[in-house]
């Protein structure tokens, strides 16, 4: 018999790894290299996302943190025997078959360890094959590149050129490149968490003019265009503006649908903690007239980013609602944020940290 689940952690030795493989069209190769990992005792593949328009696969898989490295390991010996670097075109944006390869903890706390195992992984990976590779996240020895955008512009025809420059010296490994390996980005990072928030209106530039709110910060108190209490409201844009530039926001609308929604891809949980967005965003809709029908989780999301958003809302509940109160953590967090508006928010398939559980 199938209980709810609590919202609880996974064990802090779980880890998980995140890549792309650079092949989204042929299944048997796909299947090779995601088979490779997959077969390994203690490892738990989440997602295989092959994309044929682009011609790459998501990964991502976990498991307790020597697994892992022995799993990731795998995965890059099986994509060099696999895919064949030298029959990309020579616009090919990657610097190897594999994309970025992160490793992930679930809890912030484990972000020390899990950059340390990262960095270690990478120096073995770039001593086994005398492989240039390069650090970012929380791994990055430079500044510049803790962002992954930083290598966005770079392909292995542009490294070929200024690997041998300072500005491009690797982490870690030979400055020269071997043309069926490439070159390798590793790193550590938290778990990005893409969501999307609906408002019932059809008027996209409306929700436009929501995501731009920080823009019309006033640069001083007097400013009168500022309505109402000015200094409590030029907070509450400067709390946005800080909101805002810890994520990517993109407006979507679909011509078929009577709603608009707001994509927020989230770097950091911790910055920018889903009750927050959620109330600032429906919030600041409100002031526009318009309602928010909820919120939905696109990819997965840590035990530890609902748990902080459900802590949130349990201070919040006045005590004459008893009821609400008496909600487990996991059901008050889905109710304050809206999780079943648009589908039914399924734990099982959307916590990551229950990846990692048995069945009770």
């Amino acid at each position: 018999m199938n209980r709810e689940p609590s919202l609880t952690f996974a064990d802090k030795d779980i880890v998980l790894v995140s890549t792309a493989i650079a092949e989204g069209n042929d299944p048997l190769k796909i299947d090779r290299i995601v088979r490779s990992v997959f077969e390994i005792p203690g490892i738990t593949l989440i997602e295989v996302d092959p994309n044929k328009r682009i011609d790459r696969t998501n990964v991502l898989f976990g498991g307790r943190k020597e697994v892992v490295k022995a799993a990731a390991e795998t995965l890059i010996y099986c994509a060099f025997d696999t895919l064949d670097l030298t029959q990309k075109p020579v616009d090919f944006p990657w610097l190897s078959v594999l994309d970025n390869i992160s490793f992930l903890p679930l809890q912030v706390s484990e972000l020390p360890e899990t950059t340390q195992l990262a960095s270690q992984f990478a120096q073995k990976i770039s001593e086994k094959y005398s492989l240039p590779i390069y650090l970012y996240g929380n791994c990055a020895k430079i500044p510049e590149r803790q962002s992954i955008t930083h290598f966005r512009d770079l392909n292995l025809e542009k490294l070929k050129k200024v690997i041998s420059s300072e500005e491009w010296k690797p982490d870690f490994g030979p400055r020269h490149l071997k043309r069926d390996r490439g070159a390798l980005i590793v790193g550590s990072r938290l778990y990005h968490l893409t969501v999307a928030i609906y408002f019932d209106t059809e008027d996209v530039e409306l929700i436009e003019e929501l995501s731009q709110i920080y823009k019309h910060l006033p640069t001083s108190m007097e400013t009168p265009e500022v309505s109402g209490n000015p200094v409590r409201r030029i907070d509450r844009l400067r709390e946005v503006t800080n909101l805002l530039q810890n994520m990517v926001v993109i407006i979507d609308d679909n011509p078929e649908e009577k709603w608009v929604r707001m994509l927020c891809n989230i770097p950091d949980y911790t910055k920018t903690p889903l009750h927050k967005i959620y109330e600032i965003f429906e919030d600041e809709a409100a002031r526009l007239g318009i309602e928010t029908i909820g919120m939905s989780i696109l990819s997965y999301v840590p035990a530890e980013a609902l748990f902080t958003s459900a802590k949130y809302f349990r201070k919040k509940i006045p005590p004459k609602h008893s009821n609400e109160a008496a909600l487990p953590l996991l059901q008050l967090v889905i109710k304050k944020l809206k999780l079943n508006a648009m589908e039914p928010f399924s734990p099982r398939r959307k916590i990551l940290d229950l990846y990692f559980m048995n069945e009770p």
